[in-house]
């Protein structure tokens, strides 16, 4: 705190060393506890402005800070604004990136987790079968991070109860 409030009498509020900081204590209240989740979140707010101000709304930092943002959101419970702020980091990354690109292709996982662990399992599948996709394609079939959305929709259909799909993705990341 004390790094921070050095930095904004140095170097001004709006200044991108200081959004480090202000996002670096974020991510230390994100981490603490439930009840440190507010404070997480009026930081990022601040980081979000900042990196506005100085980067514009399309910057793949500001648009990092956002997706952050509406993960706290989440954290909190405020599955509205989360959702909100989750699809306009997908529009985003989107229109800076392409569909193809990582980072896009990160925000559609995003959205699948988020459906489903907020019980919308519907759209959870739609979004981790086309993530699968995705990544299959961008990365390979074999690539972790393909296999853990493998794992992530295998336990989505086991949840909804359709083991024999489950059970073809969750052992098709074991192999």
């Amino acid at each position: 705190k004390e790094l921070i409030s050095i930095r904004k009498e140095t170097l001004g509020l709006f200044d991108l060393d200081t959004a480090v900081s202000l996002n670096n204590l974020s991510v230390v209240y994100t981490a603490m506890s439930v009840s440190h989740f507010q404070k997480s979140l009026d930081l990022i707010k601040e980081v979000v402005k900042i990196k506005t101000q100085i980067l514009g709304k399309f910057h793949p930092s500001t648009i990092r800070s956002v997706s952050n943002m509406a993960v706290t959101y989440w954290k909190l419970k405020e599955y509205d604004t989360a959702l909100s702020n989750l699809e306009m980091v997908l529009e985003f990354r989107t229109q800076v990136f392409g569909m193809n690109h990582p980072d896009t292709i990160l925000s559609l996982n995003n959205l699948g987790v988020f459906y489903w662990r907020t019980g919308n399992y519907e759209k959870g599948e739609e979004y981790l079968s086309l993530m699968i996709q995705l990544r299959e394609k961008v990365l390979g079939e074999r690539h972790f991070q393909t296999l853990n959305t493998c794992g992530s929709l295998g336990r989505l259909y086991i949840e909804i109860e359709e083991f024999l799909m489950g059970e073809m993705l969750l052992k098709r990341v074991v192999d």
